[in-house]
């Protein structure tokens, strides 16, 4: 069942009404059968979202698989990140079976392959050909009356020809049916058997492919997973998927990043060092970037490695305004008071920038709008990088190019008046 919420402005969120909807309609649903299943989850959020995470077993054993899932869908469901679980092996029909005995059609000249072919005949029909009327063409099925099929006792007094006796033998002399569960559907991934578990996890989860590492690691420990059971990729789209897609290329795309804007900053400052001090504050932001998402609970999502990527150029920017006013004054005043004046002249533009860029990331953080709920992490990420950068780049940048850069400037110094007095005494 899909249900469309009203405006947010008029109701709680979505994790919140989820809450009130399991336990409201846990209470009803459990009462009447004991046994039903309830899950819920919060559709229309991104590719990568922290919603629902899909996990894939796969087996090469049918019924292994079958009761080890039964096992690892109820240890998901006590997880402390897990609200609901629901395992593509608990839809289950029944099913009669017909099991053929060996010694029954020893000498009757019958293969299983023909029983199985009558029966299916029998039930089902077989298309003998097609009338045209009207010009309309319709199709010729024979089959049994269904009126004979009432339980599986007929199927069993249903008449199959011995090419060896050369008579008529009922079904039922050749072997029994068998009743059992079975799950509507069977899922194959590289000739192996598969199950598919759609987990909604809470709130405060962290990132999908960090829980399906947890999880992994805690399910191997307690022997629910070996060799025989393992876990498989649960599609090329699901969270976890694409989450280890883009921890995969992320550090190569971070890097990348990184070198282009190296360069770009070397061309502007005419050096290969300064660059080095511009990048300071990157590090510092990831570290606040980190932090904020520890105190505010939760993890990293796709949208928030990519805030990781923004922190570049939005962290190094307050360091650009600073040391290009330190470059200039360089040679026209102490390196000491070219770095404090330099910080004095540029705090009110970094200010005015960084409160730009938090206002900016203050409605993904604290926003109440339509999604909202799963555009948070790339909020949390810029507002917490920019807000910890700035405040520690008044502090690192210059205290790190006065440490480095001091005796450069002083030899500079020394070498440019020595060339004054040489120049005078010509």
């Amino acid at each position: 069942m899909v249900v469309q919420l009203v405006p947010l402005a008029h109701r709680a969120g979505v994790y919140d009404l989820m809450d009130k909807y399991r336990k409201g309609m846990g209470g009803i649903l459990f009462t009447d059968d004991p046994s039903a299943t309830l899950s819920l989850s919060a559709g229309g959020g991104p590719p990568g979202s922290n919603s629902t995470v899909t996990l894939s077993l796969v087996s090469p054993d049918q019924d292994l698989l079958q009761a080890r899932s039964e096992k690892i869908l109820e240890f998901v469901k006590n997880h402390a990140y897990v609200t609901s679980a629901t395992s593509s092996t608990s839809d289950v029909t029944i099913e009669r079976d017909f099991t053929p005995s060996e010694s029954k059609m020893e000498g009757t000249g019958i293969s299983p392959g023909e029983v199985a072919s009558l029966l299916q005949t029998y039930a089902s029909g077989t298309h003998s050909g097609d009338v045209q009327i009207g010009g309309q063409s319709y199709p010729i099925m024979v089959q049994i009356d269904p009126t004979y099929l009432s339980d599986g006792q007929s199927l069993l007094n249903l008449p199959i020809y011995s090419p060896t006796e050369r008579g008529r033998l009922q079904v039922g002399q050749l072997g029994g049916l068998v009743v059992r569960q079975s799950p509507i559907s069977v899922l194959r991934y590289n000739r192996l058997y598969t199950a598919t578990l759609s987990i909604n996890l809470a709130k405060k989860a962290p990132s999908a492919l960090t829980f399906q590492n947890t999880l992994t690691d805690e399910m191997t420990s307690k022997g629910l997973l070996d060799s025989t059971v393992t876990v498989g990729s649960g599609g090329a789209f699901s969270s976890a998927t694409l989450a280890r897609e883009v921890q995969t290329s992320g550090i190569t795309a971070f890097l990348l990043a990184l070198g282009l804007a190296y360069l770009v900053m070397a061309a502007q400052f005419n050096s290969w060092r300064y660059p080095v001090y511009l990048f300071l504050p990157v590090p510092l932001a990831i570290v606040g970037a980190l932090l904020f998402i520890v105190i505010l609970g939760g993890g990293l999502d796709t949208f928030g490695l990519l805030g990781v990527l923004l922190l570049i150029g939005l962290s190094a920017k307050n360091a650009i305004l600073y040391l290009d006013f330190v470059v200039e004054r360089v040679g026209k005043m102490p390196l000491k008071e070219a770095l404090t004046d330099s910080a004095r002249l540029r705090f009110r533009p970094i200010i005015m920038t960084t409160l730009t860029v938090l206002v900016i990331a203050g409605p993904l953080v604290f926003g109440h709008g339509e999604g909202s709920e799963f555009g948070q992490r790339l909020g949390i990420v810029m507002f917490g990088g920019i807000l910890t950068s700035a405040v520690l780049t008044f502090f690192i940048v210059p205290a790190a190019f006065y440490l480095f850069e001091r005796k450069r400037v002083e030899k500079r110094a020394e070498s440019e008046a020595g060339d004054g007095l040489r120049s005078a005494e010509v």
